[in-house]
């Protein structure tokens, strides 16, 4: 699955805004103090998950994280392998038209009419969940923009004022 949205913002506000994202996940899942500058190509982490009575591991591992590029991120579970990321595919005029991908392959490939349904949801769900982070991370940089707009405002408005 792929979705692509034109967001307010340059590739490199758009960045930081998944970095800080990818960090806080890493951070908040392993209880560790980590710095922002070990995440990079290579990066590997283990998030173990209590699903019922088993807890269940996700091994992640970025295999791209470059402000002018987008990230790639691996997820491998007891089921198969998640990979998501984010293209950045074009900047102008302060816009910057970003492709949100996602893709699920499981360890036995199954071609049933159970898999084909639950495939139709799992789809679903995750163009849902990716059109709300894309919106969510485009109203962030707006209020960024805002508050720096409102900001530079009140600053003029006191230089003029003394």
């Amino acid at each position: 699955m792929e979705m692509y949205m034109l967001l307010s913002g340059s590739k490199a506000e758009v960045y930081d805004i998944v970095l800080d994202s990818l960090y806080y996940e890493v951070s908040q899942s392993s209880n560790k103090k980590i710095n922002k500058s070990s995440l990079k190509k290579g990066f590997k982490h283990t998030k173990h998950q209590k699903k019922g009575k088993h807890t269940v591991d996700y091994h992640y591992h970025l295999t791209e994280l470059d402000p002018e590029k987008g990230y790639n991120l691996k997820v491998q579970t007891n089921s198969g392998t998640i990979t998501m990321g984010m293209r950045f595919e074009s900047e102008e005029n302060g816009l910057c038209e970003v492709c949100y991908y996602e893709d699920f392959k499981a360890k036995v490939e199954e071609h049933g009419f159970l898999f084909k349904v639950s495939d139709f949801f799992y789809q679903r769900k995750i163009k849902r969940r990716a059109k709300r982070m894309l919106k969510e991370i485009d109203q962030v940089i707006k209020n960024k923009h805002r508050d720096a707009a409102k900001a530079a405002e009140e600053d003029s408005a006191e230089e003029n004022a003394s």
